[in-house]
């Protein structure tokens, strides 16, 4: 089961300035197990916020955040166990990890030969094989 509201603002700006448009997005969106819908917590959900800006000549500014959170399906973790110097223990999973993502990147103008695009991603998420965090960054290209 999920559920999410989001709300869009822009502003528009003349043709040949130096912001042509600017465009914000965000909203919250949340995923219930089917059964635990309105009995349980949420199994997971994020808060997000975008804006993207077009600027004179047709390059763009994209940027992405969000927070949010993870919890683990009860019982999803039972029979691990962990090896602590030759002893096995049962593994003592989180119930959940929080969560968030920062990206911005740029786009070149489309030219007759060439466009480009960069971006940056730095991330905490959830390893589910593990009930653990994680941590990641990334840089894409094209």
């Amino acid at each position: 089961m999920q559920a999410h509201a989001f709300n869009r603002f822009s502003i528009y700006g003349s043709k040949g300035a130096f912001l042509e448009t600017a465009n914000f997005f965000g909203g919250p969106f949340y995923t219930w197990i089917y059964g635990d819908f309105l009995q349980r917590g949420a199994l997971e959900g994020i808060w997000r916020a975008d804006a993207d800006f077009t600027l004179r000549g047709g390059w763009t500014w994209d940027t992405h955040g969000e927070v949010g959170f993870t919890n683990f399906e009860p019982g999803a973790y039972n029979g691990y166990e962990v090896d602590q110097g030759g002893t096995l223990v049962p593994y003592d999973a989180p119930t959940g990890v929080d969560n968030w993502t920062l990206q911005t990147g740029v786009n070149t103008p489309t030219w007759q030969n060439l466009d480009a695009s960069l971006f940056v991603t730095r991330s905490q998420v959830p390893i589910f094989a593990e009930g653990a965090d994680g941590n990641e960054t990334r840089v894409t290209g094209t």
